[in-house]
């Protein structure tokens, strides 16, 4: 490392740290980077529209993040590791967050021009990265709430079900993309309120038999996210919440095919039964699908010559 980078190691590391031969952060087995793992996103207003001369993260100087709004980038396991990473524009160093304070996992960029695709593959490939290689195996699939008196699983659906401490737990930020994977096929779901021949098809292979308890369940659950997602619409007499739509109201088949849909959906970020038990998945699990792009950054981007006003 240059003298530049360990000054600049020696500034912002936490106390204690120890570093290797390399200069670089050292990842003790007793780490375990479990929690929310949050992307850099620039300070500058995040833009609706895809900005002229667009860049896809593959090829994005890492740093410059995700856009929260909606980002065309291709690349389901590409975007997962970018979100994983807190990387600060125009330093040489990325470092794992979690919501509970910093991991203490660093790794060593080499060069604030690499690109998240350059550094993915760095990652699998690279002794050096080891540390860093590991702690992404070790992603968790249910982080916040509160730990200490929220149940980790549901098994069924309980009576009179309360929040523990009032917030439910959640997926960590880096699994945003499979959230809105399951949000937009609970909005196709939802056509068939108005069009009751509605053609929504189920999954009949690659994943583990769903059966109609956990259809009730994984319904119940959805329902959960949506209540406790609803937005207040104003009025002449001021905020009103506007009601979630009504998962209860779907025809049998909708909700068999939606709760299929849903196990589909963690299966391509690396999800099963296993890893849902140990609350534990790996970014080296998740589907690779380089041309992969969420259908709501599809749907909400729009190409800037073709925004209106």
């Amino acid at each position: 490392m240059t003298p530049e980078e360990l000054a600049y190691l020696a500034a912002v590391l936490p106390p204690g740290l120890v570093l290797d031969g390399a200069g670089i952060p050292a990842f003790g087995d007793d780490v375990m980077p479990f929690g929310g793992f949050y992307g850099y996103i620039p300070s500058a207003a995040v833009p609706t529209t895809i900005p002229p001369g667009f860049v896809p993260l593959s090829n994005r100087r890492m740093g410059y993040q995700l856009d929260a709004a909606a980002d065309p980038s291709p690349g389901r396991r590409l975007r997962v590791f970018a979100l994983s990473l807190f990387v600060n524009a125009g330093t040489p160093m990325a470092q794992m967050k979690s919501d509970s304070g910093w991991t203490g996992v660093w790794a060593h960029i080499g060069t604030n021009e690499k690109t998240y695709s350059a550094f993915m593959r760095e990652t699998l490939a690279s002794d050096a990265l080891a540390g860093l290689k590991r702690a992404l195996s070790q992603l968790p699939v249910r982080a916040y709430g509160c730990a200490t008196t929220a149940p980790e699983m549901i098994t069924a659906i309980p009576e009179n079900y309360v929040a523990a401490g009032g917030r439910d737990k959640e997926l960590p930020v880096c699994l945003q993309d499979l959230a809105n994977e399951i949000n937009e096929d609970i909005r196709e779901a939802l056509d068939v309120l108005d069009n009751p021949s509605l053609y929504y098809s189920g999954v009949d292979e690659g994943i583990e038999p769903v059966s109609d308890d956990h259809v009730d369940l994984a319904i119940w659950a959805m329902q959960r996210e949506l209540d406790r997602e609803v937005r207040p619409k104003m009025t002449a007499t001021g905020m009103n919440p506007r009601p979630a739509p009504p998962l209860a109201d779907l025809p049998w088949r909708i909700k068999r095919a939606l709760a299929e849909r849903r196990r589909l959906r963690y299966m391509q970020y690396g999800i099963g039964r296993e890893q849902w038990e140990k609350n534990s998945f790996s970014l080296w699990d998740v589907w690779e699908d380089p041309d992969f792009v969420p259908r709501r950054d599809k749907r909400l981007a729009v190409p800037a010559d073709e925004a209106i006003g």
